[in-house]
């Protein structure tokens, strides 16, 4: 991770992908040692003093050649498991590979599931959610925001600074999807969680009250002409390039069409004279 704040990005994942391999050898030992003492339990008295004997001399030839841990039986610890696809995937969302980054989170969310950790698939349900929100698909993330909320509401009840967490994350999908009035009550209910949980002059505090701000003050222009100050109100905002008024020059009528127009303009005009 250190290289991943470094920017070094191909470097982190190398690292990672050491981690993971690291642990499988360790998770390898760890069971070609529980068959070898179960195979030795296995057996008679005189049998084990023979194996001893053998592994005296250095000999164990007979024991290794009768165990062994093939790579299905080899299982992860969950923790470190979803820990490591967590951390590629905000990798590759740093160097700008959205698609590798979505197709881990989802990795992650499906082995989450898959292994019952509720905490975990939230986890990956949220980054879907972030990056969907980058990627200025807002309602994609309004929907993962909503479970994880519905999930930290149930678990971590409704005065927990996470949970506040969430409805921030919410009410920011819900801004830029012009749901003002929604949004600023789900910012207004964060600002004073956080201000319990963490106190007013704590980072998310001080966030969710400029939030608050900006949908107060969204409610009161949303309905006007004032472009500069619809834009300014946008979550994104930082993110748009200005600019002037654009004019489209036509291009002119060629001469020839002209004196086609004109000439008959001018035959249909005139009358015989009787």
């Amino acid at each position: 991770m250190a290289y991943h704040n470094l920017g070094s990005f191909e470097e982190s994942l190398i690292y990672l992908e050491t981690a993971r391999a690291q642990l499988t050898q360790t998770e390898r030992e760890r069971l070609l040692n529980k068959k070898k003492q179960d195979w030795r339990k296995s057996r008679g008295p005189a049998e084990q003093n023979m194996i001893a004997a053998a592994e005296g001399q250095k000999d164990g030839s007979s024991l290794q050649q009768k165990i062994e841990v093939h790579d299905d039986e080899i299982t992860l610890p969950s923790e470190s498991k979803l820990y490591i696809i967590a951390c590629k995937g905000n990798v590759y969302q740093s160097c700008g590979d959205d698609e590798q980054s979505m197709l881990q989170y989802m990795l992650g969310w499906n082995e989450a599931v898959a292994l019952g950790e509720k905490d975990w698939a939230a986890v990956f349900i949220n980054s879907i959610g972030l990056l969907s929100f980058y990627n200025l698909r807002y309602e994609l993330a309004w929907k993962c925001f909503s479970l994880v909320t519905s999930f930290r509401g149930r678990e971590y009840g409704p005065r927990s600074a996470d949970t506040a967490t969430s409805w921030n994350n919410t009410a920011c999908c819900l801004l830029c999807m012009s749901r003002t009035s929604e949004s600023r009550v789900l910012f207004e209910q964060a600002r004073n969680v956080f201000v319990e949980a963490l106190g007013d002059r704590h980072p998310r505090s001080l966030v969710a009250n400029k939030n608050c701000v900006k949908a107060r003050r969204s409610q009161t222009i949303v309905h006007t002409q004032n472009m500069k100050a619809n834009i300014a109100m946008r979550p994104d905002a930082d993110r748009l390039l200005l600019g002037k008024d654009i004019v489209i020059n036509a291009a002119p009528l060629e001469s020839k069409t002209l004196s086609k127009v004109s000439t008959s303009k001018s035959k249909g005009g005139k009358k015989k004279k009787k």
